[in-house]
């Protein structure tokens, strides 16, 4: 199985990985892969959308199995007829319209800095800039 490769395992995202992976096979865990067909990638995103799930999470739910089912194709355990079916489905989330719809203050802006070291501090600020005296 793809997520018992060490490559997988040694990745940061390897529990998100895991999480996502167990959603999609509480759903289609059942189904022989190469019988997955797009329509039922499509009624399950309208189905999950219809369970108030983020589009972002439908997303990365559905693009986490292209991912395993990718190398799974690479490392000849699915055919391309399979590949084929999850490739062609559609994202729900548009580029941009994932965006804080928020301004920060100005306070909230400088808020870090006093936590940030003085490496990140501004050039022209604290002792040392560069300045001719």
């Amino acid at each position: 199985m793809v997520l018992d490769l060490e490559k997988i395992k040694s990745l940061a995202y390897y529990g998100v990985l895991k999480i996502n992976l167990g959603s999609f096979n509480a759903v289609f865990g059942d189904y022989v892969v190469r019988s997955i067909k797009p329509a039922d990638l499509e009624n399950d995103q309208v189905k999950r959308k219809k369970e108030e799930y983020s589009d972002s999470y439908i997303d990365q739910e559905i693009g986490t199995a292209k991912t395993v089912i990718n190398k799974a194709f690479d490392n000849d355990l699915v055919c391309g007829d399979t590949l084929k079916a999850i490739r062609r489905v559609k994202k729900l989330l548009k580029k941009g319209s994932n965006e804080r719809k928020r301004v920060r203050s100005y306070s909230e802006y400088q808020m870090p800095c006093p936590l940030t070291t003085p490496l990140l501090w501004p050039p022209d600020s604290g002792p040392g800039c560069g300045a001719a005296k």
